[in-house]
Order: structure tokens, then sequence, then C-alpha cells
């Protein structure tokens, strides 16, 4: 998803995240732009299966920064005219590889170069 509203200026908008969990309890990653902000947030979740079994997973919460600098490319620009902060550049690559030892498929997060 693209994204919605604004990333407040101390949480990041990390509390959006805790209500996609909610209505989006069977994602494992959800993807998230237009705030341009960066970060990655794993939410524990403890869920039953179909034959009554509790189990837990962990739902990976991926915030898109962009490669739009608006702070320092556009002086006088609407960054600068709101008194918004310079922003994180880049962006997120995912690995998803099979282990071996717990035999499962796991997933690698590493931050691009920009």
């Amino acid at each position: 998803m693209h994204g919605s509203g604004g990333g407040g200026p101390v949480t990041k908008g990390v509390i959006q995240s805790n209500r996609r969990a909610a209505y989006l309890p069977d994602a494992d990653y959800v993807f998230s732009g237009h705030i341009h902000e960066q970060w990655i947030l794993p939410i524990q979740q403890l869920r039953v299966n179909k034959t009554g079994t509790e189990y837990m997973s962990t739902q990976y919460h991926v915030q898109l920064p962009t490669y739009k600098d608006e702070f320092c490319n556009e002086p006088g620009g609407f960054a600068h005219e709101t008194s918004k902060p310079p922003k994180p550049i880049g962006a997120w690559w995912i690995r998803f590889y099979w282990s071996v030892r717990d035999k499962i498929i796991k997933t690698q997060f590493v931050e691009a170069d920009k």
C-alpha cells in the first residue's frame, strides 16, 4: 500500500502499524510508503490454527523511504515552507532464503545503497 495520512514528527508513522496489524492479521509483511520515513517494525502475534493450537508469528511492517530529496534539492519548496525536517533517502532489499537448520523460509532486510 502506498500509505495515507502523515507520519507524526515523533512517532514517524509507527502508530499506524499497530492499526494495520489489527485489520491485516494474516499478512506476513506490510509495506508502506507515502510518509518518507525508513524503519522495520516486527510485531509479534499470538495466533490460533485450524485445530485450535496457539502459535506465535511475526508480522513485519516495513516503512519505505524514497529517493526524492525534498529538503536539499528544493530550497524554498514544500518541505522548507512547512518546516519539515530532512527525510531518509533510500530503499530496502528483502531476501528470502531457506534455513536448512530451522527448515523454514527466513527473511533478511538490507538497506539499499544510496
